[in-house]
Parts: structure tokens; C-alpha cells; sequence
């Protein structure tokens, strides 16, 4: 309690036996350094900025199993320590990068095998991850402003409906990485996903996300035709209902925008998209 984030960060060096750290990111959340281990070996520090993991503590247990039980498709944990966590290094770029040179749908199906691959490990009981609905609270109690466009209005109220729809109807939920996109997989030896949420929904939820990503490619993702044989690859490969895929797109599309606009919806950058993720869907 009270100390400073470099004090923090040379505790975790010591506790660690950690040397040599490196600046890699510095995010509102956390600031993250490439350090090197007793042996030899590089790895990744994460300092939280609050001393503790906050909403990502269900995401780093759930990459813990998935550490012992799908290693070629997750970023390994070496360990935890008070607001400290310590991964492995994966040297590559995001898969992002991929898709913003030119080729998005080959980005796509690896993917979407990554997240195969993580599905299908076996895991512990896990039943007490945060379940979807409460995320979906922040769109169901949407509020919004006199100058919001009509038709943006009337595309949220089809998003959420659509969301209680697909809340409700019958599926059986399992563990998921909760953020699943292309700038959280690194392309390493094998592709690894990183930074995992950790929430419990329908397997369709998985890739909903990576239909509005990756940032840079804001034409693509505009693009009725390649956004269909987005959607193909993601639910062939994951073997979910394309259907439900589409509809979880455009429900967590809407989403982002309630969580953008903190309860009172003006308007925003990505409505054409919700638009075009209602009409695939």
C-alpha cells in the first residue's frame, strides 16, 4: 500500500530473481517490461497499476490451466506476485499486423484455430468465471441522448434485443478467453493468445470480437462481402452456428458503444459498423 510504482517493480524483479527490464508497454492498466530470468531466459513482467489484477484475475486463472493444457495456443504463466504477473515472452508481431498488410483472411483462420485449440483442452471445474450477463448490464440499461441519430437508436435496441435473445436461448456455456482478436494473438513459434478476460458464455461469443477487429482496418471490416467470409472461417473452423456468430458480433458491437458512451449514447464511430453486423446476422 503507498508505494511507487518503481518500488513496486523492483519488488518483483527481487521476488522473481528477475534483471536486465525493458519497457514493452504503458497502458492506464498496467506497465509491461521484457526482464530476464535467473535462467537465462526472457520473459514479460505486467505491473498493475492498483497493486491488484482487478477485472483480468478470472482471465490470468483461466490462461493458467490453459498454460498446462493447450501450451501451443496460450502464453505461458511463470508466475504471480502482489499486482505482479510473469509470462512468457513470445518474440513476434501481432496478428494484426497481418491482417493490416494486406492479408486478413489467412490472419483469420489462424485465428480462429487458436481458439479452436483452446477450446478444445480439457479444464478443472470452472463454473465460478463471471458469467456474460453482467457484461451485457451496461447495453440492457442504455440511455439516450435527444441528438442521437434516430437510426443508430433504433439499431442499438436491435442489438440488445438480439443479446437477450442469445442470453437466453439454448446453449451450453463454457470458459472463453472473453477478448479473443487479433492484436491479442502473438505469432510466435506457434500463434499464442495473451490477455484473456475469462468469462463464461455460449462458444459462439468466442471470435464476436475479432469481427470488429483488427484496428487499421476500418475499410475491410466496412466490407458486407470479405465480413461474410470472415464469418465462414470463424464458425467453420470454431464449429459454431454462423447464425449465432453474427449475432453475437452485432451484440458486442453494440456493447462497446454503450461502454464507450458511459450509459448515455450521443453517437459514434462505429454505428455504420453495427449496422452492417445487424444486417449479417
Amino acid at each position: 500500500q503507498g508505494q511507487s510504482l518503481d518500488d513496486r517493480l523492483q519488488d518483483a524483479l527481487d521476488g522473481f530473481a528477475l534483471t536486465d527490464p525493458q519497457p514493452l508497454a504503458n497502458t492506464p492498466h498496467a506497465r509491461v517490461f521484457k526482464v530476464r530470468m535467473v535462467s537465462g531466459e526472457e520473459a514479460v513482467l505486467k505491473l498493475y497499476r492498483k497493486g491488484h489484477f482487478g477485472n483480468e484475475a478470472a482471465g490470468i486463472a483461466l490462461m493458467h490451466h490453459w498454460s498446462e493444457a493447450a501450451p501451443l495456443a496460450c502464453a505461458q504463466i511463470y508466475g504471480e506476485g502482489p499486482g505482479a504477473l510473469l509470462l512468457e515472452y513470445v518474440p513476434g508481431a501481432h496478428l494484426g499486423d497481418d491482417s493490416r498488410a494486406g492479408r486478413d483472411l489467412d490472419a483469420c483462420e489462424r485465428l480462429a484455430l487458436v481458439a479452436h485449440a483452446l477450446h478444445a483442452a480439457p479444464l478443472p471445474d470452472m463454473t465460478r468465471l463471471p458469467r456474460l450477463e453482467l457484461w451485457f448490464h451496461d447495453l440492457f440499461t442504455l440511455s439516450y441522448a435527444p441528438t442521437c441519430p434516430v437510426a443508430l437508436q433504433a439499431d442499438m435496441r436491435r442489438a440488445s434485443a438480439l443479446a437477450r435473445h442469445l442470453l437466453t436461448s439454448d446453449h451450453k456455456p463454457r470458459p472463453l478467453h472473453g477478448d479473443l482478436h487479433h492484436d491479442n494473438v502473438i505469432v510466435g513459434a506457434h500463434p499464442k493468445a495473451i490477455d484473456a478476460k475469462g468469462i463464461l458464455a455460449d462458444p459462439a461469443y468466442e471470435l464476436a470480437n475479432a469481427m470488429r477487429n483488427p484496428k487499421g482496418c476500418d475499410t475491410l471490416l466496412r466490407d458486407m462481402a470479405h465480413q461474410s467470409a470472415r464469418l465462414e472461417v470463424f464458425a467453420s473452423t470454431l464449429g459454431v452456428c454462423p447464425g449465432r456468430l453474427a449475432g453475437w458480433a452485432a451484440a458486442k458491437c453494440a456493447l462497446s458503444i454503450a461502454w464507450r458512451a458511459n450509459r448515455v449514447l450521443d453517437r459514434d464511430d462505429e454505428a455504420d459498423l453495427l449496422g452492417l453486423l445487424l444486417a449479417l446476422a
